[in-house]
């Protein structure tokens, strides 16, 4: 692993984030990269699902019906071929508004490669990454396109909703969202069973190919919380 990502990751981990520590030295170094070419993008959002259809309505897609530019929008959902029916009912109403593919695979869950069948229709677009259980906020295009452009990818961090439904801010997370150009050379390590450090992993491919991962905690990204998952699958990646 690169030395200078990982300490860098480090110093730009949800909790230096949240008090704004080495941002300014971030800036500085990177400053050749971190350039934002401005411009208007179509947005095509990827989420991968397992038995999470409650969720799915009334966390994500309600979000995604309130964006400020829904009809610069896509949606691409993977899933078992089990789920495809009753996905399909799911976002009905979303789909009158933007283009909604559902993506089967006969396989069992596994997040990296349901995430890779999707990205198999997205190359050479302009891709945020998410999962069911996590709320966007309104005005994601303009974050979107301030942060990202060919040479840079946006990890955003979340606020964190606790058990008793209130958003416990002194916990904030994000690595398994992210914004970018995708290409065909890109994709997350199968080898990684149902869910794991695939985000982690997908992260350095990112900068080794010569993208700067940019990380910001922005207001309007919401985990809702759910049950905790085992990580006996956890793959180390340090």
């Amino acid at each position: 692993m690169n030395m200078r990502f990982r300490l860098w990751w480090l110093f730009k981990s949800p909790w230096t984030q949240k008090f704004g520590i080495f941002k300014t030295m971030q800036r500085l170094y990177f400053a050749n990269r971190n350039i934002s070419k401005r411009g208007e993008k179509q947005l095509h959002i990827l989420v991968s699902i397992k038995d999470r259809q409650e969720v799915l309505k009334n966390v994500f897609i309600s979000s995604v019906l309130n964006l400020e530019k829904l009809y610069q929008t896509a949606l691409t959902i993977v899933c078992h071929e089990n789920e495809k029916e009753e996905i399909t009912l799911t976002t009905s109403a979303l789909s009158k508004h933007i283009e909604v593919k559902i993506v089967t695979v006969k396989t069992p869950f596994a997040r990296a490669k349901y995430l890779n069948e999707g990205l198999k229709h997205l190359i050479n677009k302009w891709v945020f990454i998410t999962d069911v259980d996590i709320a966007v906020p309104q005005n994601l295009h303009s974050i979107f396109n301030k942060f990202v452009n060919a040479q840079r990818a946006w990890f955003p961090i979340c606020d964190l909703q606790n058990e008793q439904g209130k958003l416990d801010k002194q916990y904030p997370e994000g690595v398994g969202l992210v914004g970018y150009l995708h290409n065909k050379n890109l994709s997350f390590n199968e080898e990684i069973k149902e869910w794991g450090n695939e985000d982690w992993e997908f992260l350095y491919l990112l900068f080794e190919s010569g993208m700067y991962p940019e990380r910001s905690q922005k207001d309007g990204f919401t985990h809702y919380f759910h049950a905790p998952v085992s990580k006996l699958n956890y793959k180390k990646s340090w």
